[in-house]
């Protein structure tokens, strides 16, 4: 069995990494782990490890400005020691670019969300036998829930919230949109296309407040918002958050992912917002367009219907089958 070395530096990789993780150990490799502060909050402790111990490394890609991954990848070469890049979002998809147009530090192999990312990636300049589509497991993990498993989750949280059986629960999930700004401006506090005084919380309180129980859950940055006898999520895990909700309306964040895996309803607000373009999201226009046509983050406002979003089964086998063909080639 195999000595593989986790490395990572963001929030998000964490939800693709821990279901490869443990499949990986229930298969008998030795996972060591080479975390900061941020993917240590979301995946917890685990054994530290050094790069000169492992058979293979895996990681995702921070952003250029902070680059901690790069020296990795190239020590990793110098070493004979493969290396596998997972992208774990759509958000920033341009990572693996420095901002003059050189290309970062390539590890062996990069596995994709899907399709989509891959054209994009390969249009974009990247060698098209660098990319392997093999899904995202934590949507495959999102979708594997059974039925009885997420009443069971959602009868608990709608207890702990104090909610009344038969009262249906919405959810906005805020993301900061143009931190630049001072104050800045997030999903909650930025005007609809309608109005120049109604902010998306008013928007949201007029369309359905008389049918929901609101709830936020607010950006890190937002400790400041006024949530106007709305419920505030600051403590749910993600799956309970997407049980206890019946309908949930956010943006661009890879929680509308999860929430259409989840099955719960999606209203994606872009079409209210004059002056968020998908690229203030990270995301590039033609990249965006097909997510939203494929149902992948939601149903627009004001659209009747949406592709129902694809699946990611056999993502997290996928994953540890590049990871087992890499260690046997070296």
């Amino acid at each position: 069995m195999s000595n593989i070395l986790v490395h990572a530096r963001e929030i998000g990789i964490s939800k693709v990494l821990l279901p490869v993780i443990k499949a990986l150990e229930n298969q008998g490799h030795q996972i060591f782990f080479d975390l900061n502060h941020f993917a240590e909050k979301s995946m917890g402790s685990h054994p530290k490890g050094i790069l000169q111990d492992a058979d293979i490394i895996i990681c995702g890609y921070d952003i250029p400005e902070n680059d901690a991954v790069s020296s990795v990848i190239l020590e990793a070469k110098k070493l004979g020691i493969p290396s596998l890049g997972i992208l774990d979002t759509w958000t920033g998809i341009d990572r693996f670019w420095y901002s003059d147009g050189r290309m970062r530090p390539m590890t062996d192999k990069l596995a994709v969300i899907d399709e989509a990312s891959a054209n994009w990636l390969v249009e974009r300049g990247a060698p098209k036998n660098w990319i392997t589509v093999t899904g995202h497991p934590g949507l495959e993990k999102a979708g594997l829930v059974s039925f009885d498993e997420k009443n069971r989750i959602r009868s608990e949280v709608r207890r702990k919230l104090g909610i009344e059986e038969g009262k249906k629960l919405l959810l906005l999930i805020s993301q900061l949109l143009f931190p630049e700004e001072r104050p800045p401006v997030s999903l909650t506090n930025i005007s609809v296309s309608e109005s120049n005084t109604m902010t998306v919380l008013d928007w949201v309180e007029k369309s359905f407040g008389k049918n929901y129980i609101l709830m936020v859950r607010k950006y890190p940055k937002e400790n400041d918002l006024l949530s106007k006898g709305w419920l505030v999520d600051d403590s749910l895990s993600e799956e309970e958050i997407l049980a206890a909700a019946d309908l949930f309306i956010g943006l661009s964040t890879t929680m509308m992912a999860y929430a259409a895996m989840y099955s719960v309803s999606v209203i994606n607000l872009f079409t209210i917002l004059d002056d968020w373009r998908p690229e203030d999201g990270l995301i590039p226009e033609s990249l965006w367009q097909n997510l939203i046509s494929n149902g992948i983050l939601g149903k627009p406002v004001n659209k009747s219907q949406f592709k129902q979003a694809p699946t990611h089964y056999g993502a997290t086998e996928a994953i540890c089958r590049i990871i087992d063909g890499l260690v046997k080639e070296t």
